[in-house]
């Protein structure tokens, strides 16, 4: 495709916002603040970069025309970068002022692990049940797979996933914290096992995110073993004396091992479904195959958005998001609850009126649909104040496995590109059965058994966010 001089600039201002300044706010190899910035650049920053190197083009290329691509870049890239500045002064904005944090799902207290590990095994046992039942009911792997992706025939029973992703977050946080421990390899062992059959049981639901998701959780969330604390913690939003250069390294090891488990869960689901590998992906050059493999798409989708309103239709005026708050309503009690809740449903069928998933384009591409430039500096502002509370109060809560586990889960799959339609519903679905686990696995110290064991955390007085690696 052609490029602008615009175009080059703008993508160039995208990486510096991201690097540089998202950067200089990250603390941790867990903070939700770079876990919010990996998935922004995944699904926000991957594609502009390709479409300026040359090595791909927006897709599906049928939608696009060659006369109006390259201006679409530079305004849908220009349009990111305002999102994004916006988050991050919002963002900045929460730690300067003299507000709390938020982040009920994170535990308060020192973790026990015999608690955690108690909670990983009946909801794992509970998720195996729950797959046995379905797979019998569908025919097997591939069945219960076409079933929920393609046939939807598993709608309404969506409560029912969330029990295997629950149960990932709380397994893997297993296997976090016992691996720090002296002695509990057996635990460690248990709860990664345990983090598997979860993210399996998601997977069988058509979905590869908590299985990639858990990947990366390993990588990151690992510390060496440590019997005392240290370093004082700094205040919020000040720079940490943390050595930088673990956290790069395990940011390039996690990076390759989600493209990796990404590609390869593709494939595997195409041939459980299809019988083959399909042809958009098996067709597809390297760029375009790593680009699918991790849904990075959605900025294909928002060129669209960009390109099309209110050019050639009529801003959505807030229904996006009135949408997504009805969706809190089951569809089990709503029997006539509409099928297209999710926007990207009803955004692909403009365009492909005969196709059934959707083209999710983001939280700024969802701003800009419905409000325009200014939905993406009123939006982007939401979305940082949300990031600044959440980020503010992990770090005042003791560094151990469970608060690292859930901040990477909630930078994922609650913060995800920013506040959206369905933000509300990912805070109850995530977030409420979270903080229910977290007040059981991290109760006030009163309430532990003598023959808990614990390895001391110092409070935030105290405490850095984060123990040196």
């Amino acid at each position: 495709m052609t490029l602008s001089a615009a175009g080059v600039v703008v993508t160039c201002l995208l990486a510096v916002l991201i690097i540089v300044v998202g950067g200089s706010m990250v603390r941790s190899a867990t903070d939700v603040v770079l876990v919010y910035l990996l998935v922004f650049c995944q699904f926000y920053g991957l594609r502009p970069v390709l479409f300026v190197l040359g090595l791909d083009r927006p897709a599906p290329e049928q939608q696009f025309f060659a006369s109006d691509t390259t201006g679409v870049l530079a305004t849908t890239t220009l349009g990111v970068v305002v999102f994004l500045g916006a988050t991050l002064a919002g963002t900045a904005l929460w730690w300067s002022s003299g507000l709390p944090g938020w982040g009920p799902c994170f535990g308060r207290h020192d973790v026990s692990l015999d608690r955690l590990l108690k909670v990983s095994l009946w909801l794992t046992a509970g998720a195996v049940v729950v797959s046995a039942v379905l797979l019998a009911r569908h025919g097997g792997v591939g069945g219960l797979i076409a079933a929920a992706k393609f046939d939807k025939a598993l709608a309404g029973l969506f409560v029912l996933r969330m029990l295997p992703s629950i149960g990932a977050v709380v397994s893997v946080a297993t296997f976090l914290e016992a691996a720090g421990r002296p002695g509990r390899r057996t635990v460690a062992a248990l709860g990664l096992a345990c983090a598997v059959v979860d993210a399996f049981a998601v997977f069988l639901w058509g979905s590869r995110s908590v299985l990639v998701v858990i990947a990366a959780t390993v990588i990151l969330g690992l510390r060496r073993r440590r019997s005392e604390s240290s370093a004082p913690t700094p205040a919020a939003g000040s720079r940490s004396s943390r050595p930088r250069g673990a956290v790069v390294v395990r940011l390039a090891l996690a990076v390759v091992l989600v493209v990796a488990t990404a590609g390869t869960l593709r494939i595997v689901r195409d041939d459980l479904t299809q019988g083959e590998v399909l042809d958009v992906y098996a067709e597809a050059g390297p760029a375009r195959q790593m680009s699918l493999a991790t849904n990075a798409t959605y900025f294909d989708a928002a060129m669209l958005a960009f390109r099309d309103w209110p050019a050639h239709n009529e801003p959505r005026a807030g229904e996006d998001f009135v949408t997504g708050f009805v969706a809190l309503v089951p569809r089990l009690v709503w029997a006539d609850k509409p099928d297209a809740i999710a926007p990207g449903r009803w955004f692909r069928q403009h365009y492909q009126p005969e196709k059934v998933n959707g083209w999710p384009m983001g939280a700024a591409g969802l701003w800009y649909l419905n409000f325009g430039w200014v939905g993406l500096l009123l939006g982007g502002l939401l979305s940082g104040l949300l990031l600044g509370a959440v980020a503010k109060e992990q770090r005042r809560r003791p560094d151990h496995g469970y608060n690292r586990a859930v901040a990477v889960m909630v930078g994922v799959f609650v913060l995800g590109l920013g506040w959206d339609s369905d933000s509300v519903v990912r805070i109850v679905i995530w977030v409420v059965p979270l903080w229910l686990v977290a007040r059981y696995v991290s109760p006030r110290p009163a309430a532990r058994a003598p023959s808990d064991p614990q390895i001391p955390y110092l409070r935030h007085e105290t405490q850095h966010p984060a123990h040196p690696q």
